[in-house]
């Protein structure tokens, strides 16, 4: 992303939930979500890309994201 000097060629939705601390990932790992992305946002807001960023409350699981699908449709297909 730093490195990345096109910010105009990408439109970006970013949602993360903030008890996304402890995710069990596919390999079995358990790893902390929330900090690296709260660090991408930084970098992508510094860089100028349309971008848009939202925590919400929960973790990393479908019950939370379900319902924010329709507003990330929208907002790419928009």
């Amino acid at each position: 992303v730093e490195s990345f000097d096109q910010p105009h060629l990408l439109e970006i939705y970013h949602v993360i939930g903030t008890e996304e601390t402890e995710v069990k990932t596919t390999s079995g790992k358990v790893e902390d979500f929330i900090t690296p992305n709260r660090e991408l946002e930084k970098v992508i807001k510094a860089k100028g890309f349309p971008y848009f960023y939202e925590e919400f409350e929960g973790n990393h699981t479908w019950k939370y994201w379900q319902p924010d699908l329709k507003r990330a449709l929208i907002n790419m297909f928009s």
